[in-house]
């Protein structure tokens, strides 16, 4: 909640004059006077609070795919991958039918066990994001490229993962070695 939404009308960067403000406490907000056929982008900051942790997150920046309702790190990774809702669902291993780009998890009206796969699996991606930007801000990348070059990364392997793997169905997060 609290993080800044804006329409990107051309360059992916906020540019004057395009249309912004900033969500409300259930993570929704509205634009007035903006066009619909753009996608939107969110970007918090200091005052941006995660619904599912209650924590502050700062430094990140989601993007959506036109079309998209909603914003997370599967329509990220969407835009990233440049892959449709059908692939990226198949490669992560989520349930099929779920997308992205209209999948809210905090909605009371959808599927409890599909929302905290969905929720889940954000979670999984989010923390090997950081984990990468972390190492990298370690070697004193700005904060900012080390995010960007992280999610790069990271769309890199899932669109890899798509295209050479025998069974992407069994999802990226599956197939990684467990630390055990």
């Amino acid at each position: 909640m609290k993080a800044k939404v804006y329409i990107n009308y051309k360059d992916g960067i906020l540019d004057p004059g395009e249309p912004q403000t900033r969500t409300i406490g259930d993570g929704t907000f509205a634009f007035k006077n903006a066009r619909s056929d753009m996608p939107f982008t969110v970007i918090t900051d200091e005052t941006t609070v995660d619904t599912s942790s209650n924590q502050i997150f700062s430094g990140v920046t989601f993007k959506s795919p036109l079309g998209s309702t909603i914003v997370s790190p599967l329509t990220t990774l969407m835009v990233e991958t440049k892959l449709d809702a059908t692939n990226l669902i198949k490669v992560l291993g989520l349930p099929d039918g779920i997308d992205p780009t209209q999948f809210n998890p905090f909605s009371v009206s959808v599927e409890q066990s599909t929302a905290l796969a969905v929720e889940i699996t954000s979670h999984q991606i989010m923390s090997t994001i950081t984990a990468i930007k972390t190492v990298l801000e370690g070697a004193n990348v700005d904060p900012k490229i080390s995010f960007e070059t992280a999610f790069e990364t990271f769309a890199d392997v899932i669109s890899c993962l798509l295209y050479t793997s025998p069974s992407p169905r069994a999802g990226l997060l599956s197939r990684m070695p467990s630390s055990a």
